[in-house]
């Protein structure tokens, strides 16, 4: 009889760690990711059609080849960012690797960024350095940080944001709003993405309405991952994995190609802006 009830005991104890490692396997096999509209990268306001957005398509393949569950989770820039920081969310797709210290980059880049300045078609206005920027009005998006590129832009989007010359868009769909700003000439310039930029003219049918005027260079993005997570070490090893393979069995150029845009992704090399 005393041997029945210890056996009992063992099975009960056996249970319960079989449970524990259940629920915290699954646990574990969810992946927060915080996202933001960024199209063609993330585009979280067409999350629900065939297209929604290059790293997103990227993500959901990697991570749910692996067997895991993705919460995406919509959020502005500046705080998508400040979330992954604070343990919010395990990751965010798309960032550089100078805005925030506070998060574990990838090895792999998810995309790669030729930040450009863009104006109206009949502009006559060229970039030629922070000087030549003094008589215009420019538009940027809270929380883009140029510093990678050029300082000497991303110093003065800060000294001169409440000069009446510098115009800070934020929220959803702000780097669309700002480009519509342009095209109606309420400031006379962006500095962006080319990708981003060939996804806006593409999807709208206006490439004969803005010029190239510019550029500050380039330099690939990564995935952020949170520090506080206890599945930092192990998101990154998959994520870096995962688009190795997708980028050599080519489906990752496939991917890219539906969005109208140029392949740059996997391009390391950052080019800092000609003119600091």
């Amino acid at each position: 009889m005393k041997s029945m009830k210890q056996a009992s005991i063992r099975f009960l104890f056996v249970l319960l760690q079989l449970c524990f490692v259940s629920v915290t396997y699954g646990q574990n096999k969810t992946v927060k990711i915080v996202t933001f509209d960024f199209c063609p990268w993330q585009c979280i306001r067409k999350s629900t059609s065939k297209d929604p957005g290059i790293a997103i398509e990227v993500a959901k393949i990697i991570f749910e080849s692996e067997g895991y569950k993705i919460d995406f989770v919509e959020a502005p820039y500046a705080r998508a960012i400040k979330g992954v920081e604070d343990g919010e969310y395990d990751l965010l797709l798309n960032l550089n690797a100078l805005t925030s210290s506070k998060v574990a980059l990838s090895a792999e880049p998810s995309a790669y960024l030729e930040m450009n300045f863009y104006t109206s078609k009949n502009e006559k206005w060229t970039y030629k350095g922070v000087s030549s920027l003094k008589d215009i009005k420019v538009v940027s998006v809270r929380g883009y940080n140029y510093s990678p590129l050029s300082v000497a832009y991303q110093n003065y989007l800060m000294e001169n944001e409440k000069s009446g010359r510098v115009v800070i868009v934020s929220g959803d769909n702000a780097s669309e709003r700002a480009l519509q700003m342009v095209l109606n000439k309420r400031v006379t310039t962006f500095n962006e993405d080319a990708s981003v930029f060939e996804y806006f003219v593409f999807k709208n049918h206006l490439s004969k309405a803005f010029k190239m005027v510019g550029t500050l260079g380039g330099g690939p993005l990564y995935v952020g991952f949170s520090k506080k997570s206890n599945k930092v070490a192990v998101l990154k090893e998959v994520f870096d994995q995962g688009i190795r393979k997708l980028r050599k069995s080519g489906k990752l150029a496939e991917i890219v190609s539906r969005y109208g845009v140029s392949n740059r992704i996997g391009e390391r090399k950052t080019i800092k802006s000609k003119w600091d």
